[in-house]
């Protein structure tokens, strides 16, 4: 049997859960359509998605279409969670990225589809919700070519758009708009057309399918999921282009786990994809990045809607590892290979605090955030060494709220969340040495550190050199030594500190009483009191934004820009709408977006990416501003 690892990815409230559930009722996998808004959905499993009406975890399920398993995996469409999607992307044949009819690109599609482009990830737009009142077909075909891609190949027509009759027929194969679009993406089919000869139907299908494999075209299929109007023809151009054979990657195991969770009755489940090799169940894998190997006590794959025993998984498969006790999201099971990234995962800009409401509470909150922490770790739990403050690392509000209500709703753990603060960093001006050797006043460690700090260039990382002998100090106790030099510099001084190299250049050592431990806890100290000694930069991060608003609000927009410190790059006029390109900081602009909406009455859109850090400097008025 085929496979297709497929993924559904749109703009919040476009519709991808519904056309999930269109997909798994027409596919037989389900008999009835579940709705977002009763909370029957089969994806969205959580109460709090229920309750909500969105998808805030990816969800994957498994149905059948013709000869082929199709693995599909929902997911959120909130910038907020746009971790969880990153972390999908990477196991996926294929997208389904899906555009509502009457709303058209929007910014979140722009971040998606930019994303897939990246990670040469192919993909089928289906344009949703056609018998919505104000449907525009002509409109969003503009709107893809303007703000996607001049790719697309439009697959069919529609008839009654905008009304509850509204249906989709197939373009011919041998002319008209699919005919051309596939043409001129092929020069050897070009030159053919040119010379006068027959291209046959089949012929375009395939070098259609195969421009869509490579990225070269687009096609775009119409519909209304909610009512099953145009899910078979997306089906079958799923089954078409995506669809390869099971197995066909023989070789060592290399599994990908990209989601963990807990089943209700608390057994631990780890969603992987195998690229290649097979894993058995009651077998030993090596975990990669980790000593400790694996064993296989539980294994299941998906099908039909459901979860089943398996007692093996094979290439390009999908299973689920039950109750292994170490494996966090991100690992490999055997060998490790280069996931096709594309750009670098966006990384949390934000942080909040967490306090228990109850003083004993926090053990349970430490519990409840370490749970979730393993269910993904992009979010960073730290405790503060002195003020001993619980934070975790954040994309937004949104993503503190549902925080807040799974802690209570999953742990029955209360908490108080402290507002949003922007991620800062520092990184010191020149090098600046500090030692601490056996007999310093105040030091309680059988153990001596000399370290020196040195900046270098820009977005070259943290690193540690030691220029102290093995023969002086062995590795064991040297591996400490770099251990502690590293968390030194992510504790920084309350920021972390970036673009710096800790050397160790000397030592002290009792051959009878000193132990890794002491260096271990030792350097964390010595790099501390080496950046109170330095002058530290601050670094904020700014972010690089899109902005659309109606024209009659510009003069509104154009003074909330300037007061977020923005620094504009082109203003744009189109027919109704002022297009506004820029940069700014981050936290100024943390609320913009709803800033923006409010003041042109829900019509304006704020997009914004992480760009770079840039220093903070004080102004003439005191208040912080970017070199």
């Amino acid at each position: 049997m085929k496979i297709v690892n497929l993924g559904i990815l749109a703009h919040v409230d476009a519709g991808k859960t519904t056309v999930t559930e269109g997909l798994l009722v027409h596919s037989g996998a389900k008999k009835r359509m579940g709705r977002v808004d009763d909370g029957t959905t089969t994806t969205d499993s959580l109460s709090l998605e229920r309750r909500r009406g969105m998808t805030i975890r990816a969800a994957t399920v498994s149905f059948s279409w013709r000869d082929t398993k199709i693995n599909l995996i929902d997911t959120p469409g909130h910038m907020d969670f746009i971790a969880e999607v990153e972390r999908s992307l990477a196991v996926l044949d294929g997208v389904i990225l899906v555009i509502s009819g009457r709303e058209g690109v929007q910014p979140q599609t722009r971040v998606i589809f930019e994303k897939l482009r990246a990670m040469h990830i192919p993909a089928i737009l289906f344009i949703n919700k056609i018998d919505r009142v104000g449907v525009s077909l002509d409109g969003v075909y503009a709107d893809i070519r303007r703000n996607l891609t001049g790719r697309v190949v439009p697959m069919q027509c529609a008839r009654d758009t905008g009304t509850r009759d509204a249906r989709v027929l197939p373009l011919a194969d041998t002319e008209g708009p699919l005919f051309d679009a596939v043409v001129e993406s092929d020069d050897a089919l070009l030159e053919r057309y040119l010379n006068g000869e027959r291209i046959s139907p089949e012929t375009i299908r395939r070098a259609l399918w195969e421009g869509t494999r490579t990225g070269a075209l687009y096609p775009a299929y119409l519909g209304a999921a909610l009512h099953d109007v145009g899910i078979a023809p997306l089906l079958d151009a799923v089954a078409d282009c995506f669809a390869w054979e099971a197995g066909d990657a023989p070789g060592p195991l290399c599994a990908y786990i990209y989601k963990v969770e807990w089943d209700e009755y608390d057994h631990k489940r780890a969603y992987l994809r195998v690229f290649s090799g097979a894993l058995r169940i009651r077998s030993q894998v090596s975990h990669a990045g980790a000593e400790e190997k694996v064993y296989v006590r539980g294994l299941m794959t998906l099908g039909d809607g459901g979860f089943g025993p398996a007692g093996t998984v094979t290439a390009g498969d999908i299973g689920v590892l039950l109750d292994a006790p170490n494996v966090r999201c991100g690992d490999f099971l055997g060998e490790a290979m280069a996931l096709p990234v594309g750009s670098p995962p966006a990384q949390p800009l934000l942080t909040v605090g967490i306090t228990p409401d109850a003083t004993a509470g926090r053990p349970a909150l430490l519990n409840a955030l370490t749970r979730m922490t393993e269910e993904d770790p992009i979010l960073r739990l730290s405790i503060h060494p002195e003020t001993e403050e619980i934070s975790l690392r954040l994309y937004g509000m949104l993503q503190r709220e549902i925080i807040q209500a799974m802690l209570l709703e999953r742990f029955g753990v209360q908490a108080s969340f402290s507002p949003l603060r922007t991620l800062y960093k520092e990184q010191p001006r020149e090098a600046v040495g500090a030692q601490i050797r056996i007999g310093t006043p105040g030091n309680q460690h059988q153990a001596g550190i000399a370290f020196t700090v040195v900046p270098t260039p820009p977005g070259s990382g943290v690193s540690y050199e030691t220029r102290v002998s093995y023969g002086d100090l062995e590795r064991s106790f040297q591996n400490a030594v770099g251990e502690g030099a590293m968390a030194g510099l992510a504790q920084g001084l309350g920021n972390e500190i970036v673009d710096a190299r800790v050397i160790f250049t000397d030592m002290d050592y009792s051959s009878v009483t000193s132990t890794p431990a002491d260096y271990r806890r030792l350097a964390p100290l010595v790099v501390r009191m080496a950046l109170e000694e330095a002058e530290l930069r601050r670094l904020e991060p700014w972010l690089r934004f899109f902005l659309t608003a109606p024209h009659e609000h510009q003069r509104k927009v154009l003074t909330a820009i300037n007061r977020v410190r923005a620094v504009l790059a082109a203003v744009e006029h189109g027919e109704t709408e002022v297009r506004i390109r820029g940069e700014a900081p981050l936290d100024t602009t943390k609320e913009f977006a709803a800033e923006l909406l409010s003041m042109t009455q829900g019509r304006g859109l704020f997009e914004a990416s992480f760009l770079e850090y840039r220093e903070v400097r004080e102004d003439r008025t005191g208040d912080a501003a970017s070199i």
